[in-house]
């Protein structure tokens, strides 16, 4: 849940410094999977929400918004999750993952990579089959790229702990207030 959190979820200080998490997940059995882990860890059952969104192009998104305050929302604050707008923030990768065993790293690394990981992809030229993996990218200010490229490093650590070869690279962007991104390559 951590590694989700940090990527496609929030954790918001509201009112009177009370946090509430979101999970923002794209299928319905991936939101069931994240109330049950709430559940199953002793926090009471979770809400959760359909939203249908339009993008500019007129395309649409269905997301599913899993939603949990209190105590569970202070506990993934107090085990490193990011509270507050991501893309302005220093990150880092939680020291006690850094320091778990392969087991716990893979994990951390599957919930991230259900969130912001790479897209993958297969095309078929002729007679074979190429599969072709998208880097995983995170977006940064001008201020924050320094430890956003050091976050990134950290997550080729846990890669290549687990045996997976990656490369970092950065690339700055044309527009936004997330001016630069920096990527994470799987060769």
């Amino acid at each position: 849940l951590i590694g989700l959190s940090i990527t496609d979820g929030t954790i918001t200080d509201k009112e009177k410094h009370s946090l509430a998490s979101d999970f923002y997940v794209g299928e319905e059995r991936d939101a069931l999977n994240v109330i049950d882990d709430i559940a199953t860890l002793g926090f009471g059952h979770a809400s959760i929400y359909r939203k249908i969104g339009k993008f500019k192009d007129g395309s649409t998104v269905k997301t599913f918004r899993v939603s949990k305050g209190g105590s569970f929302a202070t506990l993934l604050a107090n085990m490193g999750a990011f509270v507050g707008k991501k893309t302005t923030q220093s990150r880092k990768v939680p020291v006690w993952i850094m320091n778990s065993s392969l087991s716990v790293k893979r994990e951390f690394l599957s919930g991230f990579q259900s969130g912001d990981g790479c897209k993958v992809t297969v095309e078929k030229n002729e007679k074979r089959y190429r599969v072709i993996i998208h880097p995983t990218v995170q977006a940064c200010s001008n201020e924050t790229l320094k430890e956003t490229k050091n976050y990134v490093e950290q997550l080729k650590q846990l890669f290549t702990e687990l045996g997976i070869d990656t490369k970092v690279s950065s690339k700055k962007k044309n527009s936004g207030i997330a001016t630069n991104e920096v990527r994470l390559i799987i060769n």
